[in-house]
């Protein structure tokens, strides 16, 4: 499948058009050591020769030239995420991802958007934000088609246009789509930054998502000590804040991190920029 499907291991700090941000970042968590799941990329490559088999990119820059309204662009957003979600992401690419997700060792997979921006900020686009957790590795495909559609949406055409971003190779205007693998954790939150100080260094506010245990999950907590008004001890708590700063470091820019707790061991699932 040429350069569509993309392990961890093989996207470095300069691949970000390809890859995406978000792969980007975990893989070089990964090359640091830090704890983070088996995964692979759906390379920008993929969505682009989608787009241009779909003609989108043609159709969309039919509507620049004639200079239509809002509302014509939301019919336009409507029928190209149809267009892209009912013809998915083609048998060929179905199979080379289906056999990549069997690959990561477990029944579930995380997807999740990578945007691959060569000329703007990936956070600049409005709204594509797109991920879904803990589904069967089967519906990894169907998954990546719909996060490719997310880029279809009509917020996303409309913020086009007023930002003056002429349709192109949708390369630039691309997206990748991370998949991987997935554990069920009883306990899982975020660390974001609070702060930043002079020398560079920063405060950390740990975040367990609120979640009704089940009784196996209130074993887990059973017996801890130094409750932190949370699952978590202080110590476990001050062991997530020293991942939060080592993710930052390892990709050079302070991040927000996600994280799972199985009992035993932390493991980092995502890497956002944090609102300060």
């Amino acid at each position: 499948m040429g350069n569509f499907i993309l392990e961890m291991d093989q996207i470095g700090a300069d691949d970000r058009d390809t890859a995406g941000l978000l792969a980007v970042e975990m893989a070089a968590l990964r090359r640091k050591g830090l704890p983070v799941p088996e995964a692979f990329c759906l390379s920008a490559e993929a969505y682009a020769k989608r787009i241009e088999a779909l003609g989108l990119e043609d159709k969309l820059r039919d509507h620049w030239s004639r200079q239509v309204d809002e509302d014509a662009l939301a019919k336009l957003a409507e029928q190209a995420k149809d267009a892209i979600i009912s013809d998915g992401v083609g048998e060929a690419l179905r199979e080379a991802i289906d056999a990549a997700a069997g690959k990561l060792g477990t029944p579930l997979v995380n997807v999740a958007v990578s945007p691959a921006l060569a000329s703007h900020d990936a956070t600049s686009i409005a709204g594509v934000g797109w991920q879904a957790d803990f589904l069967p590795r089967e519906a990894a495909a169907d998954a990546a088609a719909e996060c490719w559609a997310s880029l279809w949406g009509a917020r996303q055409l409309v913020f086009r246009m007023r930002a003056g971003i002429e349709p192109g190779p949708s390369v630039p205007w691309g997206m990748a789509v991370m998949v991987a693998a997935a554990e069920p954790a009883p306990v899982r939150g975020s660390v974001d930054p609070t702060d930043i100080v002079g020398d560079g260094a920063g405060s950390w506010v740990v975040n367990v998502d609120p979640r009704i245990p089940s009784e196996d999950e209130i074993a887990l907590q059973a017996g801890k000590e130094e409750k932190t008004g949370s699952p978590l001890t202080a110590s476990q708590a001050e062991a997530l804040m020293i991942l939060a700063t080592g993710a930052s470091a390892a990709v050079g820019e302070l991040r927000s991190i996600r994280w799972n707790f199985d009992g035993s061991r932390f493991t980092i699932t995502g890497l956002r920029r944090p609102k300060l």
